[in-house]
């Protein structure tokens, strides 16, 4: 395995402790949880529990749109990094059409 990839690998399995630890499987609960709490305050027909629970509620909300867009420009980016560089990334073995790699300096006769 080369070197770069391995410490690549390494850093990436390491927590980061800015970024919060979410799944994506609560990331979407979240999604439905706030989907029934929206669903039952418009169901409710109280103007005023719907203002409070718009209130409550409109910040989370706001932050799963952002981070879904975030999650959705990162994924665009990496998949087009993979698709673009990918011939550049893999590593081709001197040893792959079973002849010996080129010599930078040709083999001297000795005496």
């Amino acid at each position: 395995m080369n070197l770069d990839l391995q410490t690549q690998l390494e850093a990436q399995r390491k927590v980061q402790p800015l970024a919060p630890a979410v799944s994506m499987r609560w990331y979407f609960i979240s999604v439905a949880a706030l989907g029934v709490v929206i669903a039952l305050a418009i169901r409710s027909g109280s103007v005023k529990l719907q203002i409070l629970l718009g209130l409550l509620v409109c910040p989370v909300a706001i932050y799963l749109l952002c981070s879904s867009v975030c999650f959705l420009i990162a994924y665009l980016v990496g998949s087009l990094n993979q698709i673009v560089f990918y011939q550049a990334q893999r590593p081709e073995s001197p040893f792959a059409n079973e002849t010996l790699p080129p010599q930078i300096i040709p083999p001297q006769a000795r005496d």
